[in-house]
Order: structure tokens, then C-alpha cells, then sequence
């Protein structure tokens, strides 16, 4: 959560450290609703000298990261054609704490497909837009496990109805090939 850059740190300079349970892909519930934040160091030893981080500021850094309940929404733009079987979809992350933004996303698009890791946002404001091919219609449910800029996790669904695809067609064809012969014909017998 917070990193000490100074030349005599220990443990990579970690001087606060945070916890609290976060959905994933492969496990979108949280079975522990507890934060709990971690510090080297009392707020009494943060002063409120320029250029440096206040104890306000500290501590609003705190409540926020602790009050983030942050949410993603999936929509679908487009949807695939005939001339295409490109489907657009757009994931943006809510949260009760202003200024939050989504920074990154991982997609299950349901189709058995492996799972994507969009790692920054390619929104402005601060959502993910990304395509996918399906090879087969049908429904497909697409989830998404966004992260906000305070470091927190959200899973998010969406039901598409893929009807639109181009189905495979059955080729027929036919091989000839030719037979060699040295002027007799073949018997039964061979």
C-alpha cells in the first residue's frame, strides 16, 4: 500500500500493507467482508511538513481504499454481422469513492476460449473496450474482473446472444487419382 523509497528500508521499503478479500474469474464471491490496513509507524510520526504526505491525506488514502466498493458494468457495442463475427464489448468500473477509475481487466468471453488479460485501460474514462470472435452462435455469458486505481477488484457478467455468425459450410470433394496399369487388367485373384 505504501512504500518508503529512502536508502535504509527493509522488505522493498513497505511501510503499510492492506488486506481484504478480492473476487476473481475463477472465484467471483468474497467469503471475508474485513479490511485491515497494516503500518510501521504511528500517525504520530507522519507530519504535515511541505512536499510531503499529510496525515489527512494519509488517512483519506486509508478510508478510501477501505470504502472502495467498486462495480463493472459490461455492455455489448456491436454485435456480430454476416460480413463479420466480431462482437465489441465495453467494461466500466463505478465506485462509491470519487475519482475512481478502472486500470486494469481480465475477460472470460464463455466460449472456452482462454482468458484475456487487458492490463490498462483503453478508455477515457478509464474503461476497457475489447473485441472477440465466436465461432459458434448461441448465448455466451462474458465476465469480466476489473481493477480500480485503489487496488480493489469487482466481477461483472454479461448474457450475449451470438445469432448472427457464420456458420461453417459442408464441402464436398471429390479426388481422382490415377491408376497405373501395365497393360493387363487385374484379377479377382490379386
Amino acid at each position: 500500500l505504501l512504500r518508503y523509497p529512502g536508502p535504509f528500508n527493509d522488505d522493498d521499503g513497505v511501510v503499510a500493507m492492506a488486506r481484504r478479500d478480492q473476487p476473481t474469474l475463477e472465484r467471483p464471491g468474497v467469503s471475508y467482508f474485513g479490511r485491515t490496513i497494516y503500518t510501521t509507524f504511528g500517525l504520530e510520526g507522519v507530519n504535515n511538513f511541505t512536499g510531503a504526505t499529510t496525515r489527512e491525506e494519509l488517512l483519506t488514502s486509508f478510508f478510501s481504499w477501505a470504502f472502495d466498493e467498486p462495480e463493472v458494468l459490461i455492455t455489448q457495442v456491436t454485435t456480430p454481422s454476416n460480413e463479420s463475427q466480431l462482437t465489441i464489448f465495453e467494461a466500466v468500473v463505478t465506485s462509491t469513492i470519487t475519482g475512481t477509475t478502472g486500470v486494469s481487466y481480465r475477460w472470460d468471453f464463455g466460449d472456452g476460449s482462454d482468458t484475456t488479460n487487458e492490463y490498462n485501460s483503453n478508455m477515457s474514462n478509464g474503461g476497457m473496450s475489447v473485441s472477440h470472435t465466436y465461432e459458434v452462435c448461441g448465448p455466451y455469458t462474458i465476465t469480466v474482473e476489473a481493477m480500480d486505481n485503489w487496488g480493489n477488484r469487482a466481477v461483472g457478467t454479461f448474457d450475449a446472444d451470438v445469432t448472427m455468425c457464420q456458420e461453417n459450410e459442408q464441402v464436398e470433394y471429390w479426388i481422382y487419382m490415377p491408376l497405373g496399369m501395365d497393360g493387363a487388367l487385374p484379377s479377382l485373384e490379386d
